[in-house]
């Protein structure tokens, strides 16, 4: 059946004419009420497909080849589901990738505190105030979705991931939580400080707007927009030395807002981009907790 086939396409690629002004040195032959366009050069062999008005065709193909004595394989699939680990699977020396190529997926790493955070009340005499040097968050970006707004370098990206903050204070302040609400407050007298900490573990879905350079083959790309947080979880965690004793603090239903909004924006090459996330929304419904509202930056390793 394969040799049937493939008669036709001969006999058309033989009897084809060249292509107009703009496909010069290409040639082109008609199958099926479509039009295939062959250009070929010393760099590479190219395939472009045009439906009966003219307009192209994303491919889907895949080719075998030798070279060298040795069998190779490349395919081209115009998808919008990235996986985690694809480049692992199938790398991208043997794959030609679809033209936007979304830039979510990965394990980011930075530092966070609180700002917008009012003195007094439930807030204590100083306010929350979190040692951003060693605050940290840590998240995994598992997978992404995308939307091409143009076939080059420009798209909507979206996903899902997960994301853990440890807002760590290290001075004469503590959380302390008191029946259905918590605060800021003093150590105990002549207590041998060692921390106290907010954590927070959140579901997250992005909504971003990416840009890609045609000029680094979309490597170089900056993103902006808004990650939305499902806050599943809060603790509080304080430990402190008091007359000799081992003092440690635990309290948990915090009344986290379970639903924020982070304004996120990256800037990137190809697998390293450098963040930032500040969340115009209060952590803790400020009924019951401190007004504290989320800023963070770093570094997110992509895949």
């Amino acid at each position: 059946m394969k040799k049937f086939t493939l008669l036709p396409l001969l006999l058309a690629f033989f009897c084809s004419a060249p292509l107009a002004a703009e496909e010069a040195g290409d040639t082109l032959f008609h199958y099926r009420g479509r039009a295939i366009a062959l250009s070929d050069s010393a760099e590479e062999v190219r395939i472009r497909l045009y439906d009966s008005a003219g307009v192209a065709q994303e491919p889907y193909y895949e080719s075998r080849y030798r070279t060298g004595g040795k069998r190779e394989r490349t395919w081209h699939l115009d998808d919008t589901f990235d996986y985690p680990f694809a480049d692992i699977i199938a790398p991208k020396k043997r794959r030609v990738h679809h033209r936007f190529d979304p830039h979510w997926g990965g394990i980011g790493f930075g530092f966070c505190t609180t700002v917008g955070t009012a003195v007094g009340g439930l807030n204590g005499p100083e306010g929350v105030s979190p040692s951003m040097g060693r605050s940290f968050e840590i998240f995994w970006n598992i997978f992404s979705l995308h939307i091409p707004l143009n076939r080059r370098n420009l798209g909507l990206v979206s996903g899902f991931g997960i994301d853990w903050r440890n807002y760590r204070m290290d001075g004469i302040y503590r959380f302390v939580k008191h029946n259905v609400d918590f605060g800021v407050e003093a150590y105990p007298e002549d207590a041998f400080v060692k921390f106290s900490r907010l954590k927070t573990f959140d579901l997250t879905v992005p909504l971003l707007l990416e840009y890609q350079s045609v000029a680094s083959r979309g490597k170089f790309f900056i993103s902006a927009g808004g990650v939305l947080n499902f806050k599943t979880h809060a603790s509080l965690l304080t430990r402190y030395e008091l007359e000799g004793k081992k003092i440690k603090e635990t309290a948990e239903d915090l009344h986290q807002n379970p639903v924020t909004v982070d304004i996120m924006g990256m800037v990137g090459y190809n697998h390293l981009a450098a963040y930032v996330k500040y969340s115009p929304f209060h952590i803790c419904q400020t009924r019951y907790a401190p007004e504290m509202q989320s800023l963070s930056a770093g570094v997110v390793f992509l895949y």
